[in-house]
């Protein structure tokens, strides 16, 4: 770990924490910079594993279906022309990245958002230019993701992280996380979760 540690830093590569577990305990961590074991830490696009689990869920739920059509969700935010690709979108295509967007929209759509904070963030998604057919070419697509937060909150009527907060989050024994939601009370999805890095005692606790 520390031969690890020291190529990190011969990178410059910025480490908060590193946690190593066997058999269900932590049998070493190292906590660096602004990584702290009581503080909340951003996971950025790891929030993404989370969101496809909450859809995972959701389908064993009989919620929603891989198949299902990204535009029967959301029937009165489509563009007056729907395209042949836009209406062949999945949410199998939303969770693999080859919704068919030939570029990733996502710091389009947060600039957006700061010019007008009542961006319909659905909408916009809707309206983007849908270059590819479906399933084919992978682009990665964070606010592909976001768009997978807001079809689990219009199928259950709650956000993605009250959704998986009895599912995941307190099995787990993950207490204190939380996730930014954008200006509809939809959470981001594809970013914004945070929680601290450790959930189990430490060692004679």
């Amino acid at each position: 770990v520390a031969k690890m540690l020291g190529m990190a830093e011969a990178d410059s590569l910025e480490l908060h924490s590193i946690m190593v577990l066997k058999d269900g305990y932590v049998i070493y961590e190292n906590w660096m910079g602004a990584g702290h074991a009581d503080s909340l830490h951003i996971l950025n696009s790891v929030s993404k594993t989370y969101t496809s689990l909450a859809i995972g869920m959701a389908i064993e739920e009989g919620k929603l279906k891989l198949d299902d059509k990204l535009v029967s969700f959301f029937p009165d935010k489509l563009p007056d022309i729907v395209s042949g690709h836009l209406a062949a979108i999945t949410v199998r295509d939303l969770l693999s990245m080859t919704c068919g967007h030939a570029v990733d929209h996502t710091y389009e759509m947060q600039q957006l958002a700061k010019e007008n904070p009542r961006l319909d963030w659905v909408k916009q998604f809707l309206s983007y230019l849908v270059e590819f057919a479906p399933g084919e070419v992978y682009c990665y697509n964070s606010v592909g993701t976001f768009m997978l937060s807001a079809i689990l909150q219009k199928i259950t009527g709650q956000t993605l992280f009250d959704y998986l907060t009895p599912r995941l989050f307190e099995p787990l024994g993950i207490k204190g996380a939380c996730w930014l939601e954008n200006n509809e009370g939809v959470n981001y999805g594809g970013w914004g979760c945070t929680s601290r890095p450790r959930t189990s005692p430490r060692p004679g606790n």
